[in-house]
């Protein structure tokens, strides 16, 4: 499908799914007399299509492919964008900022939440940032866009760490995370689980990936879906593990010396949850084990974490609208933040790659750099991502939609003037400048040089560079 073809289609399956925009006609499809009543009823008809289609979407999203749905889903910001004049136009230059932030490296997330929080909706402007370094000094740099996505990538870092005390990481294999119920305890909890939800919408918006996989049954919450008994396991398996076990208990279940509470800790005091009333001089017995098995997982997946989950839906809500969310899958909500799950498409890459410092596409360092990712392995190619990017996993839809773009950089070092005889080569290791999506490539004279210090760089870290 050609690529005008596809943004038609995508226009009608968008109907009137939050944005008022039909497929079909423009402004202009009526004229005088006859053209007028041919071009009205065609007109009206591609518009009940279009209402049509967006009302199936809204009801069964998964009647198309998923990559279909995040197409219809970046179109979707870009027509919010348009409406709030965020959209650049070619060589129209940058979209003047909303606010201008500086931050401290060693207190990222407090300053971020002091300056940003208050802008809400707002955020969805251009945000421009600079960073103060331990000593009290602005570190040089103009923010064009680069350092944003180094600040947001950071935050998120910094704050969805479950040792901030904001987030919990679940002890499964996938590591999911979800938001801490005791924040809502906490002075500043509820605002800034808030502003978290903000920050994940500010990243969706901008399409700025954040590695994270988040619980489903917290997903499910966010785009709207009901959260099952089994989903329990992927946030406390042993607690689903001892509810299936008191199912399937052939004995006298009032032996276990069970009753209907939970005991719960709040910053290191524990204290006695009731699940009914009087649930504290209920005892559970074979006859109302299931009651207490539904009781149970509906506080620990609603009842516990309903503050938490409202406020980080409120923040989300300010720059995505939930039934844009509506279109996705918890699974795939994570892919939409995180990024793809394929393996990198080297061709796809290069074909949007840009160079700077002197080097093109034709170059002979260039095109042994691309001989050698092509030959690296699967993880080995993820490694380059993260090592670039900041993040290992590719755009859904294709490099196209990495922004901003992957730059090539030479670096120029002289080398043995008997490198190409088998001399010595140049020793220095690529470097990256994840804020930019740059790597800083030495004008290397072997594949096998190149090969080797890219393969240590990008395992080790070595040559890492934030800006």
């Amino acid at each position: 499908m050609e690529e005008g073809e596809e943004d038609w289609e995508v226009g009608e399956w968008m109907g009137e799914l939050g944005t008022g925009v039909t497929g079909g006609g423009g402004a202009g499809g009526g004229g005088g007399g006859g053209g007028r009543g041919r071009g009205g009823m065609d007109k009206g008809k591609e518009q009940q299509g279009g209402s049509a289609m967006a009302a199936v979407l809204r009801t069964l999203p998964h009647v198309l492919p998923f990559e279909k749905r995040v197409h219809i889903f970046r179109e979707l910001i870009q027509v919010d964008k348009a409406r709030n004049g965020l959209r650049i136009a070619p060589g129209a230059g940058m979209v003047r900022p909303v606010v201008d932030v500086s931050v401290r490296r060693d207190l990222l997330v407090e300053d971020a939440f002091v300056r940003l929080n208050q802008l809400g909706p707002m955020l969805k402007g251009r945000v421009r940032v600079s960073f103060v370094n331990a000593f009290g000094a602005e570190e040089i740099g103009m923010d064009q866009g680069g350092l944003f996505k180094e600040f947001l990538t950071d935050l998120a870092k910094a704050a969805f760490d479950p040792g901030y005390g904001l987030f919990l990481q679940a002890a499964t294999e996938e590591g999911y995370l979800y938001p801490h119920p005791a924040a809502a305890a906490l002075g500043h909890g509820i605002p800034m689980v808030e502003f978290l939800g903000r920050i994940v919408g500010k990243a969706l918006y901008e399409g700025i990936l954040l590695e994270y996989n988040f619980a489903p049954l917290f997903v499910s919450k966010l785009v709207g879906r009901y959260a099952f008994l089994d989903e329990l396991s992927s946030l406390d398996v042993e607690l689903y593990r001892n509810l299936m076990y008191l199912k399937h208990y052939e004995g006298d279940a009032s032996e276990l010396a069970l009753d209907f509470t939970v005991t719960e800790e709040v910053l290191g005091e524990h204290s006695i949850v009731e699940l009914r009333p009087g649930g504290s001089h209920i005892a559970v017995t074979n006859e109302n084990k299931l009651q207490y098995i539904h009781a149970v997982a509906d506080y620990k997946l609603n009842r516990q974490m309903a503050a938490v989950v409202a406020a980080f839906l409120r923040g989300l809500s300010d720059l995505i609208r939930p039934e844009w969310l509506r279109l996705f899958s918890p699974k795939e909500f994570n892919q939409l933040l995180s990024g793809g799950e394929q393996d990198v498409d080297v061709e796809d890459l290069r074909a949007h790659t840009q160079y700077s410092g002197g080097y093109s596409d034709s170059d002979r360092t260039i095109q042994m750099f691309w001989q050698v990712v092509a030959g690296l392995s699967r993880e080995e190619k993820s490694q380059l991502l993260k090592f670039v990017t900041s993040c290992s996993r590719p755009p859904l839809l294709g490099f196209k939609h990495l922004h901003p773009p992957l730059t090539i950089h030479k670096v120029n070092v002289d080398a043995s003037m008997w490198a190409t005889l088998g001399g010595p080569d140049i020793d220095w290791l690529p470097t990256a400048s994840t804020c930019y999506n740059l790597l800083k490539l030495p004008t290397y004279q072997r594949a096998s040089t190149l090969r080797d210090k890219l393969k240590y760089a990008i395992s080790s870290g070595t040559g890492f560079e934030l800006s």
